[in-house]
């Protein structure tokens, strides 16, 4: 019942969860820029474990695995 009553807190309507995405594709500010990262329309620093490089290679083999290719990397 909390979860009923709360999860209006947490849901977005398709505008709002695309929002972040139209002004990634659209903005002048972000002309040319790449490999950031946004949210709420805004550039910010990911997560802290998404800097873990042995981390990033332990997901990117298991993904290799998990949808059949080669695991190279180039």
């Amino acid at each position: 019942m909390v979860k009923w009553m709360t999860g209006w807190l947490l849901l977005k309507t398709p505008e709002e969860g695309a929002s972040t995405s139209t002004y990634a594709a659209v903005s002048p500010e972000l002309e040319g820029v790449g490999g950031c990262y946004l949210y709420h329309e805004q550039r910010t620093k990911s997560a802290d474990v998404s800097y873990d490089d042995e981390l990033q290679k332990r997901l990117w083999t298991e993904s290799c695995k998990l949808v059949g290719i080669p695991d190279v990397v180039p």
